[in-house]
């Protein structure tokens, strides 16, 4: 979980590059909503649910935060948003339930934890970035 190794890392405790990237957020020691993101479950997929999964995000100035989070950080799976699984956000629903446009109810993205915090708004071209228009088809 990037919460644990981003505790670690602030804690001197990892390795020197990613102490360093972590000194440099501002955020050491961590505050309670790092501290808060706690691995839920164990990890079931399939290749359409991994190639829905991605942190890559949208472009923001966070994009290369996530980037080397989601890379680099000992995740339990690659299926992550940078900080956490995605088995940890889809709250016990099915996989099968998952789409991968705004247009599906549950809705699995390559956006990373900010953008899926609505954040950094929509992609532009991509339905597997636009965060915002399916919160806007749920109301």
């Amino acid at each position: 979980m990037a919460s644990d190794y981003f505790q670690e890392s602030c804690k001197d405790d990892t390795n020197f590059v990613m102490e360093a990237f972590v000194g440099q957020t501002g955020l050491c020691p961590a505050d309670n909503g790092i501290r808060s993101l706690a691995y839920e479950g164990g990890k079931y997929s399939s290749k359409k649910l991994d190639a829905l999964i991605g942190y890559s995000g949208l472009p923001s100035n966070r994009q290369a935060v996530y980037r080397v989070l989601g890379s680099n950080v000992n995740h339990k799976s690659p299926k992550n948003d940078g900080m956490v699984e995605f088995s940890s956000c889809a709250g016990g629903f099915p996989e099968s339930k998952f789409g991968n446009t705004y247009h599906d109810r549950f809705y699995a993205t390559k956006l990373n934890h900010a953008d899926a915090a609505f954040r950094n708004g929509d992609a532009l071209v991509s339905t597997a970035k636009m965060p915002v228009k399916w919160f806007e088809c749920l109301l």
